[in-house]
């Protein structure tokens, strides 16, 4: 069973008289596991995208699911990272973040289980000595990797990631974007990660989806670079090379149909090198 199935969702936002289509027709399917980024230009509807998966937009046509089951409603199967760094509630500790929303997702949970639980997942992203700290004494990375813990607190089958890193320096932004790897491969949770960033998107995608303005797809990449993946390896340079035209051609596309006419190219950004696997 897919662990995500977009089936020609269609989103129109109404706004008096005017009608804003934010997606068109998008079809693609997830398999459990995979780490999956959306790019595309302003505009073309990387966050509503996400937004109708979690559950806070409906689609105006079209259905999503998750491990077969149409998506109505926000669930704790769909976790959320926001780009906001102030998205912890200022007024608990880091590990008081984790514990509330441990504690709603999982009623039934024992005290200790649930704390238990907690420092496991902080000390996955790296922070069990500053369980004690509040989000104002945090830095910006770490404010972040605080909010990806309490989504993957919840065990959520999806994490949806709005991209979690824009906000932050370069070398931080890296750091955390290494870490997330080491995080996804060690609960092979199934990510689905919007950013505007070409090598991050290299750097972290089993698949790539490039959306056109308009929220039409135009490609649909598979990504099979070996990991770990280097930015300075010459095939990296060619399908740096490649997005960056796809993603090019996305800005340019006439709005209306044109885009979907055409429909979404599927071919591989390089082709394997011989020995290359995905990381297992």
């Amino acid at each position: 069973m897919k662990q995500v199935e977009f089936r020609q969702v269609s989103k129109v936002f109404a706004t008096g008289r005017q009608k804003i289509v934010a997606l068109r027709d998008v079809s693609f399917a997830v398999e459990p596991g995979e780490f999956w980024t959306i790019v595309g230009p302003s505009g073309s509807g990387k966050t509503t995208l996400l937004r109708c998966l979690a559950g806070l937009e409906r689609p105006t046509s079209g259905e999503i699911l998750v491990a077969g089951r149409r998506v109505t409603a926000p669930g704790r199967d769909r976790m959320m990272v926001f780009q906001d760094l102030d998205q912890l509630f200022p007024w608990r500790t880091v590990l008081g973040n984790i514990l509330f929303a441990l504690r709603l997702a999982r009623p039934d949970m024992g005290r200790k289980e649930c704390s238990d639980l907690a420092h496991s997942y902080l000390q996955l992203v790296g922070l069990e000595d500053y369980a004690h700290l509040y989000p104002h004494q945090l830095s910006g990375g770490m404010k972040q990797r605080v909010a990806i813990a309490r989504a993957l607190g919840v065990q959520p089958a999806v994490l949806l990631m709005d991209e979690p890193f824009a906000s932050l320096d370069a070398i931080t932004r890296a750091g955390l974007t290494a870490e997330l790897l080491n995080i996804w491969s060690e609960t092979r949770v199934t990510v689905i990660f919007v950013t505007h960033n070409i090598e991050e998107a290299l750097i972290t995608a089993d698949h790539i989806v490039v959306l056109a303005r308009g929220g039409s797809v135009r490609a649909l990449l598979p990504n099979n670079l070996p990991r770990p993946r280097q930015v300075d390896d010459p095939a990296f340079a060619v399908a740096r090379q490649r997005l960056h035209e796809l993603l090019g051609q996305a800005q340019t596309l006439p709005e209306g149909n044109a885009a979907h006419e055409r429909g979404p190219e599927a071919h591989p950004l390089v082709r394997p090198a011989a020995g290359g696997a995905h990381l297992s």
